[in-house]
């Protein structure tokens, strides 16, 4: 026993620094979850279209009312007509639209005054008509909430006798997505494609490994094979694999659990098709560097779960401070997740731009592993 003790302790004496990288990753790791996920998501834009006009020394509940938006969770963005608002949030220029008649401000005095009838009409001046896009929850509930805490401090000057007015907030149908959308719609895009990316790239690298713990990789290079053809060969084999893991994952999540899309179903094949790529190219990468297996499994685990928190796949990008979302936005997941997420729930197809600039960054990180893969060999 002591002698197969003191033989570990040599071999972590021989592997600093993986030893410093396993006592340092679970920390890293609840650091970057404690400062990203559970955030308020801020730089939330919103349209606004005011149609009140204002009047000198007038208090007017319009203004008022958007003075009392905190500025830094929602933007406003004025807007001199309500088609014009709805198309930026079709666009993905906003996150939705405020909606004042012209009469606001008399149309609730009169709304709650003791004597009042209220009809359709009265009702539809006196309201503060919303305008979400709901594709994603989070993001729809911490604008409900700023608005709601808006007309509540707003909302008792214009009514002397504090009568009960929750229902001058009106939420009219989602320009985007659904009422009934769940968290899951919005966590499942970017899951499906770090399900993907890992297994492949954990795939791809252990094939490679163990063809350098049995010495067939030296022996084709000392054969005169070059590096670019065997990383060739690897591509060439695992892309099978690759596409039928693919095509089953997204026949459950589509067919057997029935989440729901929007948007073609091709864009969505061809955005999670290209992750694996990707993730394997990653494998490959990762194992063109190592020749421990150990070394290369942890390394590739260990960047999971940040990519996890850091991509907005558990938390939405918008919650994520500002420093971090620079860097998030250049990492594999972020975009091709997003896109992902947009055709599903917002039905934008393969060309959209948007989603374009996903299948982009995908198709740009697997050429960057690729090339720092037959770099690799060639040292």
């Amino acid at each position: 026993m002591g002698a197969i003790f003191y033989k570990n302790v040599v071999k972590l004496r021989r592997s600093v620094a993986l030893l410093l990288y396993s006592f340092l990753l679970p920390s890293i790791e609840v650091s970057i979850f404690c400062s990203i996920v559970g955030n308020t998501p801020f730089d939330l834009h919103i349209a606004v279209v005011n149609e009140e006009p204002t009047t000198p020394n007038v208090k007017l509940f319009s203004l008022e009312f958007l003075a009392h938006i905190d500025g830094r969770i929602l933007p406003q963005v004025k807007f001199d007509n309500l088609q014009a608002a709805l198309n930026s949030v079709r666009d993905g220029e906003t996150y939705g639209v405020i909606h004042m008649r012209s009469n606001i401000t008399r149309s609730i005095a009169e709304r709650y005054s003791p004597a009042a009838k209220l009809s359709k009409e009265l009702a539809d001046y006196s309201s503060v008509h919303v305008y979400l896009d709901m594709s994603n929850q989070q993001v729809f509930l911490t604008i409900e909430s700023y608005l709601r805490f808006s007309l509540e401090v707003t909302l008792p000057d214009f009514l002397p006798n504090k009568f009960a007015a929750a229902d001058v907030l009106v939420f009219e149908d989602p320009v985007i997505g659904s009422k009934s959308a769940t968290f899951s719609e919005f966590v499942a895009p970017g899951m499906i494609l770090t399900i993907t990316y890992f297994m492949a790239s954990t795939a791809c690298l252990n094939t490679l490994l163990e063809e350098k713990s049995d010495g067939l990789l030296e022996r084709c290079i000392v054969a005169g094979v070059h590096s670019f053809e065997v990383v060739l060969a690897h591509v060439s084999s695992q892309i099978f694999i690759i596409v039928v893991q693919d095509l089953l994952l997204l026949f459950v999540a589509f067919v057997i659990f029935e989440l729901p899309t929007r948007g073609p179903i091709y864009a969505v094949i061809i955005l999670t098709l290209l992750q694996g790529i990707c993730g394997m190219m990653f494998g490959l990468l990762i194992s063109s560097l190592f020749d421990d297996a150990d070394a290369a499994t942890m390394v590739a685990v260990g960047a999971n779960y940040p990519a996890m928190m850091i991509s907005g796949i558990l938390w939405p990008l918008e919650g994520i401070p500002m420093a971090v979302r620079v860097v998030s936005y250049v990492l594999p997941l972020t975009l091709p997740a997003d896109a992902f997420r947009s055709v599903m729930s917002k039905g934008w197809g393969l060309f959209h731009t948007h989603v374009m600039l996903g299948v982009f960054v995908s198709v740009t990180w697997a050429c960057v592993f690729l090339a720092g893969t037959i770099l690799s060999f060639r040292q």
